[in-house]
């Protein structure tokens, strides 16, 4: 009997790599080989291989060949990751079949093209009808974080931003060098998803997304970044260190302790009579410095640094200001936090305190330099005066010794 098991099992993998001869197992009289089990593997195995000549036949007609990417059509580009991708499939299949499990092709493509772990469900939280138009307005570039900072509880929504957010970064990077067609590929492709994506909420009132909670947010990056610093610090300098967790949750408690220090201070502040939404388009909110001294005071200073890094790229990047692009990101990043008042964007507020603190000591010389100056003068004052007296006493003493 286990001789008989390994003949089947033998069989099935056999079916991956010799298709074309496993297709006659299908009328085959050996029990080895015309077994249930064998038979369901030379299907997958035959149907991926029709695929492989299907995809060998389409792409021959040099679809996409007048693209050229690093010296490689766009033609080659996707014809290698289609037969990667369904090579990758064969393998599978041969491991399934080894293991004594059976497979499907519906298996075998959602293994490898999107591993379940990774799929979140709606089953655990329930999605209300009233939140379908902010579910899919998430997935439209640019509007995300408008939405994202004031429905961060809804179930979903940071997989679409965080989704949304990477395929727009790199559609803009294309775009940026010149690589429009790859630009608009990606773009198209993230389309046709967040289409189906929609369709799905809204038909059958439940969605599937990737689950990218492996992947940081801008702020929690933000605090493992200075931990990882503060931690390496540490080390070179033979300290006891701490554990970087515990230091990325004690960066992460300073940050939300100075956030509420910060909002008891802005309360006393009048508030201010513009939307804060003008204070993150740059030039713009030049005009209203003179609000620093309102409750906004911290957006007003986000955004005066999206000014000036809009500035230096013009100046930096002038033969190519599609780069301006870019400044988009952290424009609406801003506008979606306006309802945090003590919010300190991350990165961009700690440009903004390396310059006041510039300005600051810049001042403190100045103002040191006119206070030494102002020492000398006096000092050459009181000198002068002192020769002066001296010198009306040595003419007093001459006149009276002449008498």
């Amino acid at each position: 009997m286990e001789e008989l098991s390994a003949k089947v099992k033998w069989n099935a993998v056999i079916a991956y790599f010799m298709v074309f001869v496993s297709v006659f197992f299908l009328i085959s009289k050996d029990t080895n080989v015309s077994h249930p089990f064998v038979k369901s593997h030379v299907k997958s195995a035959f149907v991926l291989h029709l695929l492989i000549a299907l995809v060998l036949f389409v792409m021959g007609y040099n679809f996409f060949g007048w693209i050229r990417i690093w010296d490689y059509s766009l033609n080659s580009i996707i014809t290698a990751l289609l037969l990667l991708f369904i090579f990758l499939g064969i393998l599978y299949g041969m491991y399934m079949a080894h293991r004594w499990k059976r497979v499907t092709l519906w298996e075998i493509f959602g293994k490898i093209w999107v591993p379940q772990s990774m799929m979140q469900s709606n089953q655990s939280s329930e999605i209300h009808e009233e939140t379908y138009p902010i579910l899919i307005l998430s997935h439209v570039p640019f509007i995300w974080y408008l939405l994202y900072g004031r429905n961060k509880s809804l179930p979903h929504i940071r997989d679409i931003v965080m989704l949304n957010f990477i395929v727009t970064l790199m559609s803009c990077f294309f775009f940026v060098t010149w690589y429009y067609s790859i630009a608009s590929l990606l773009m198209l492709g993230y389309i046709i998803y967040s289409v189906a994506l929609c369709i799905s909420l809204v038909m059958n009132g439940h969605i599937k997304t990737i689950n990218l909670d492996v992947i940081p947010g801008a702020e929690k990056k933000y605090i493992i970044q200075k931990s990882v610093f503060t931690y390496i610090a540490q080390t070179l300098k033979h300290h006891k260190t701490e554990t970087l967790s515990h230091i990325i949750e004690q960066k992460s408690s300073q940050r939300r302790a100075q956030e509420m220090s910060d909002l008891e201070a802005v309360k006393k502040l009048p508030k201010s009579k513009l939307p804060t939404a003008i204070f993150y388009i740059p030039f713009v909110n030049i005009a209203w410095v003179t609000s620093s001294h309102t409750r906004e005071k911290f957006h007003l200073r986000n955004g005066l640094v999206l000014t000036l890094l809009t500035l230096l790229l013009i100046f930096i990047f002038w033969r190519n200001l599609d780069i301006l692009l870019f400044i988009a990101f952290p424009v609406f990043f801003g506008i979606g936090y306006a309802e945090r008042k003590a919010y300190r964007m991350p990165y961009v507020y700690d440009i903004y305190l390396l310059y006041a603190w510039f300005i600051h000591g810049l001042w403190r010389v100045f103002h040191r330099t006119r206070e030494l100056q102002k020492t000398d003068i006096k000092q050459s004052i009181k000198i002068w005066e002192t020769k002066d007296i001296a010198k009306k006493e040595t003419n007093t003493e001459v006149t009276a010794e002449k008498k």
